[in-house]
């Protein structure tokens, strides 16, 4: 341990105080699993998905019955990301069970739907969103962050009245509190109204788009929220015939997805957007697209099986 503190001290570069953390066992060290705690995030940041688990499962382990909330939840998060949905729940269930307060269930409610959601549980999924709605009813920015991310992460889904009526439930908070940004909210509301025939949610988008509030939530907003604007900014531009528009929020949301290291983010934004180049008759930019795609999901050790079926349809 007295090798880690030294390179604490120093300032030296949290992985390698890690790497001393890990090596030494140091179970039920507080500075130990700061030190992991603080490694695995810096390597969330840095996109790192594979080093932030290695870090977070370690400072897990030397917690173990201590473990903190933050700490089990930040772990839970990036299994999800990472596509381990089961190992998520069983963080997140005895968390659940402690009746945390209100913001920390609001978030285990979230990681559980995502988790759900992951594995085709689409009923529970909802059920889970709901729920952390409800527990986030006296936080308004809370409230909507959840159903911002309910919204973000049910895109895939075929139940657009049930996206809609998040959309339009987060919108509703906003206009009673107007301090909380509400940009990625309206795109998200925007291209559901969209798809369920009402294009009126498109004046606005395009409007958050020309004056730079709507890149600003793809740069700086929550990573699955982001990522989802993007798609819904750019579809909202293809809807309307406004092509050109749609390359900016593309760039923005393709560049936040691979900042995260989310090799689920990455194919996501990729698809939408290889779907408008075929739509434009663009098939060298959507194959060069899903090359990059490929690319950037083997360095992150990824091999999604969607994306290496695309080059054949195509």
């Amino acid at each position: 341990g007295q090798v880690m503190r030294a390179l604490v001290a120093s300032g030296a570069d949290p992985a390698q105080a890690a790497a001393h953390a890990r090596a030494g066992h140091l179970l039920g060290d507080p500075d130990a699993i700061t030190v992991l705690e603080a490694a695995g995030r810096a390597a969330l940041a840095a996109g790192g998905l594979e080093s932030a688990l290695v870090e977070l499962r370690a400072a897990v382990d030397l917690a173990g019955a201590n473990a903190s909330p933050s700490l089990l939840l930040t772990l839970a998060d990036t299994e999800v990301a990472a596509g381990n949905p089961e190992r998520a729940e069983t963080l997140c269930k005895p968390l659940l069970a402690t009746a945390p307060e209100v913001p920390v269930r609001a978030q285990v409610l979230s990681v559980l739907g995502r988790a759900a959601l992951a594995t085709g549980r689409t009923g529970q999924f909802q059920d889970c969103f709901q729920a952390a709605a409800a527990a986030a009813h006296q936080d308004p920015a809370l409230e909507v962050a959840v159903l911002g991310e309910a919204v973000a992460a049910s895109s895939v889904l075929s139940d657009l009245q049930q996206v809609l009526s998040w959309a339009e439930q987060a919108r509703q908070i906003l206009d009673e509190h107007p301090g909380i940004d509400r940009a990625a909210i309206d795109a998200g509301w925007a291209v559901t109204a969209c798809l369920t025939g009402d294009p009126a949610g498109a004046a606005a988008v395009l409007d958050a788009l020309a004056d730079g509030r709507l890149i600003l939530a793809i740069t700086s907003g929550p990573p699955t929220l982001a990522v989802w604007t993007a798609v819904a900014a750019y579809h909202v531009a293809m809807m309307v015939e406004r092509f050109e528009e749609s390359r900016e929020p593309f760039e923005a949301g393709w560049s936040r997805a691979q900042k995260v290291g989310a090799p689920m983010l990455i194919t996501y934004i990729g698809i939408g957007y290889a779907d408008i180049q075929c739509r434009r008759g663009r098939l060298a930019d959507a194959r060069q697209l899903i090359r990059s795609m490929e690319e950037a999901n083997a360095e992150l050790g990824s091999g999604l099986s969607a994306v290496a079926r695309l080059p054949k349809a195509l």
